[in-house]
């Protein structure tokens, strides 16, 4: 597991998206993502979305079958916690990682972390 936010505070006052630094995915070929919501005040929404990349520099979302994107979106109570659903496949990607976007207003903290393994 690689926890990729730890304790990331996050303000929907200056409407920023928080992404995280890159991972290599290895040998593995499939990712799932979970989301801890440490603490939040107001109706701020977390939304925590699992990207890939080749070189670095350009980031697509990755979907599962649906095709959705594999994110998790976190209440505004917390504790919470989520999990994406299901094998995420993300073979074709060397780099992945995590995307918060909060909406509502008010502040939250979270932990967020991609779990890579390999599939038959």
């Amino acid at each position: 597991m690689n926890k990729v936010f730890q304790g990331l505070y996050c303000d929907t006052t200056e409407g920023l998206i928080y992404n995280s630094t890159a991972i290599s995915i290895g040998q593995a070929n499939s990712a799932m993502i979970e989301g801890w919501l440490i603490s939040s005040s107001l109706s701020a929404v977390a939304t925590v979305k699992l990207q890939g990349s080749n070189d670095g520099q350009k980031w697509t979302t990755i979907q599962d079958i649906s095709p959705s994107d594999v994110k998790v979106s976190l209440g505004n109570s917390a504790p919470d916690y989520k999990e994406s659903s299901g094998q995420k496949c993300v073979i074709g990607f060397a780099q992945l990682r995590l995307t918060v976007v909060l909406t509502g207003s008010g502040k939250c903290v979270l932990d967020a972390s991609i779990r890579t393994f390999q599939t038959a």
